[in-house]
């Protein structure tokens, strides 16, 4: 007997054609890319003499004499106006040391990222990535974990080609439209709110992978599991219970979605 458990996912891996992950806290380890480049890059902006220079000839600051230059914007500028250039300053060069101190990181997965990908692959399941990151960083970190062999497709933001960042449904949709499929048969597995928007921009059944957050409109997930290890358990128990009932010459039935909010824990 298949317990309970395992109907649901049994239904998903029996219906849906195609799942489309988020990368950032989905797939991949934030905290051990993203995290570490961007305190790095925070903690090198205040140190870096050229940023000092920078600063100090965008404000008109003469750091020899620590007195204001003739043309300093400072002596005619508001305060909002003084903060607006600073920011703008300070921005410009973290972005920079930032992209700079990230193409040095390792993609770091989770500990079951790739079994899911290599289950729902054999399964004959479709895999797509739409992230909020520029197209080119999304294609090299898949790249860099020899991971394109599992994805239809890879999306990034793009405007040019009218790929919006999350929570507009264009990424989704490209994908949907790319697979030849329609938004019934596919799934989008997030970790934010954002990834929640964008699946129901382009009507799409959404799980939540983390801890659940708030949304300005009260939307819920259709499914939730606290980790990708859970939603892996999960998916493993549907397979195996799958291939159980057809040793056993029995067929498997797909039963009814769950409503949304449902979560799921083995």
């Amino acid at each position: 007997m298949i317990k309970k458990f395992d109907e649901s996912m049994i239904r998903l891996l029996s219906t849906k054609s195609l799942f489309i992950f988020d990368r950032d806290d989905t797939l991949l380890d934030e905290r051990q890319t993203m995290g570490v480049a961007m305190c790095k890059a925070a903690i090198e902006v205040f140190q870096d003499v050229n940023q000092q220079k920078a600063i100090a000839k965008t404000l008109g600051l003469d750091l020899e004499s620590q007195l204001l230059t003739e043309d300093s914007m400072v002596r005619t500028a508001t305060r909002e106006q003084i903060i607006e250039a600073l920011v703008k300053e300070f921005s410009d060069h973290f972005d920079a040391l930032f992209t700079s101190f990230l193409a040095n990181f390792v993609s770091v997965p989770f500990e079951h990222a790739q079994p899911v990908l290599e289950l729902l692959k054999r399964k004959g399941i479709a895999c797509a990535m739409a992230s909020n990151d520029g197209y080119d960083n999304v294609v090299s970190s898949v790249e860099q974990l020899g991971w394109l062999q599992f994805f239809l497709t890879v999306l990034g933001v793009d405007d040019e080609k009218g790929l919006k960042s999350k929570p507009d449904g264009s990424m989704l949709k490209a994908t949907i439209e790319l697979a030849g499929v329609v938004p019934s048969e596919v799934v989008m597995v997030g970790n934010e709110v954002n990834d929640l928007l964008a699946a129901r921009d382009a009507g799409v059944f959404y799980i939540q992978i983390g801890p659940l957050r708030e949304n300005p409109r009260g939307f819920r997930p259709n499914l939730h599991f606290e980790s990708l290890s859970a939603f892996y358990a999960a998916i493993d128990a549907a397979d195996q219970a799958m291939s159980q009932a057809s040793s056993e010459g029995i067929t498997v039935f797909p039963i009814q979605t769950p409503r949304p909010g449902t979560k799921l824990t083995p």
